[in-house]
């Protein structure tokens, strides 16, 4: 499911602490993924596209260097000159969207203005919430394995504020081994 909804997209967003936790590289295509992108007249794979209000992404990491589309840094003017400098000497696409920080709606605009419509948001807890925040969720893809952990894991989203988005079920997949994929989307006013 998750090769599926990668196919899909126009892009893969991630919150730079996310790309540097799980050691991020590139998104990976098939053949026969990537000549139904081009069917539906999409690029051959997804760019990743971080953002990072500081620029603080290693440029000699897999986002970098484990990838045949160059990721787009989503940054602020604000962010080190020689951060910036070196990410888009390693090969990304460096593009300030903001003065100090990146806004939701900026994210929102910038990928649009690139023709990426479709953006898969994978994370982190901290964008995720932010986008949340900014009512800019229109669906959520989860899956619940039947495994229980503690610990002080945080939220799928968090935010300085609370932030209700009404969602209804779309689909629901059972696996076998009790794996359960679910779709949500946005409830739709009135």
């Amino acid at each position: 499911m998750f090769g599926v909804l990668r196919e899909l997209a126009d892009v893969i967003l991630v919150g730079a602490g996310t790309v540097r936790a799980e050691n991020y590289g590139g998104a990976r295509v098939t053949a026969e993924q990537r000549a139904r992108r081009r069917d539906r007249g999409q690029s051959d794979a997804p760019p990743i596209a971080v953002v990072t209000a500081s620029a603080h992404i290693d440029p000699a990491s897999r986002l970098l260097t484990d990838t045949a589309v160059a990721p787009v840094i989503l940054t602020a003017t604000a962010a080190p000159a020689d951060r910036k400098a070196a990410l888009s000497a390693a090969g990304a696409r460096v593009l300030e969207i903001g003065e100090t920080t990146v806004t939701s709606a900026a994210i929102i605009d910038t990928l649009d203005g690139l023709g990426l419509h479709r953006v898969l948001c994978e994370g982190g807890p901290a964008l995720f919430g932010q986008l949340l925040a900014d009512d800019a969720v229109d669906e959520l893809c989860l899956t619940t394995s039947p495994l229980l952990v503690g610990g002080p894991a945080p939220r799928i989203a968090v935010s300085p504020a609370p932030a209700a988005t009404p969602m209804r079920r779309a689909h629901l997949l059972g696996d076998a081994d009790g794996t359960l994929l679910t779709r949500w989307v946005r409830k739709q006013n009135g």
